[in-house]
Formats: structure tokens, C-alpha cells, sequence
């Protein structure tokens, strides 16, 4: 489809640029006009699920498979031990970023395993963060301040 009709905001290549790009407000709660928070929270949606096929295709065949049959870390509490080594990776990848101070497993609803990108001296609107993917090796990627959640 021409340009006109192509969904502009999958055209980014992670949520924080969507929201500098877009000069989105965070948080989504300070947006008062009902119909952009809708506008807003369906274009979230339709990006993040862009991304993140975009992201399996960079994964292992063993990798899709694990997501595949529900049995990869991110997908159960019970396998949160077996994301530590892939948090640890993701804390050497992002080892040159200052203000990154570590990274965790964060155990979230739906039973999913997160990994928590703690981030200190940093908004967390803050450009610099577009540093921080959105996904890694099957898991979603959040950066939160270091003082929210230890």
C-alpha cells in the first residue's frame, strides 16, 4: 500500500521511539482526550505486536519452538530461574549505558516472566533509553527507575 494508507506508527522500531517520534505525553494518563487514549493505546498494541514478530524472527529455531509450546522463561513464574543467565546478558549488552544500573526478572500478570531494566539518574522519557530494546531473546524488556521496584 502507498504511504498514505500504511499505519505510520509501525514504521518505528521500538515503543520509545513511537513516543518521541509521535511527542506522545507519558504517562498514557496524562492524555485527557478520550478518543486519542484510545488512539494511543490501539496504536501501542498494533506496535507492539509488530515488534515483537519482528523480534521472533531474530530468535533460534529452539527459541520458537519453546514459545511456541508455552514452555520458554518468559512464559511461566516456575521458570524464572532459567531467565536469570539471559538477564545477565542483556546486563552486559546494556554494561556501556551509564545509567543503567542492573537488570532483574520481574514476575508479572498473566504468569509471564519480564526482564527489568533499572535505570537511575535517567527520566524515564528520557531519548537515551531508545538504547533499551523492547525485546530480547523472548522477553519483553521494561526500564523502570531503580528506586520503583527492587
Amino acid at each position: 500500500m502507498p504511504w498514505p494508507f500504511t499505519k505510520r506508527h509501525l514504521r518505528y522500531r521500538s515503543i520509545r521511539a513511537w513516543i518521541s517520534g509521535e511527542g506522545i505525553p507519558t504517562p498514557f494518563t496524562a492524555i485527557k482526550d478520550p478518543k486519542r487514549v484510545d488512539q494511543v493505546m490501539t496504536q501501542l498494541g498494533e506496535l507492539r505486536k509488530h515488534l515483537f514478530d519482528l523480534h521472533l524472527r531474530s530468535l533460534s529455531e529452539q527459541q520458537r519452538k519453546l514459545l511456541n509450546e508455552g514452555k520458554h522463561p518468559s512464559q511461566d513464574h516456575a521458570l524464572g530461574s532459567a531467565a536469570l543467565p539471559i538477564a545477565r546478558a542483556l546486563e552486559d549488552k546494556l554494561r556501556h549505558l551509564p545509567f543503567v544500573k542492573r537488570v532483574g526478572v520481574g514476575a508479572y500478570h498473566c504468569n509471564r516472566n519480564v526482564l527489568d531494566v533499572f535505570v537511575s539518574g535517567i527520566e524515564l522519557s528520557d531519548s537515551r533509553l531508545v538504547e533499551v530494546p523492547d525485546f530480547y531473546e523472548g522477553f519483553e524488556v521494561l526500564a523502570m527507575n531503580e528506586t520503583k521496584k527492587s
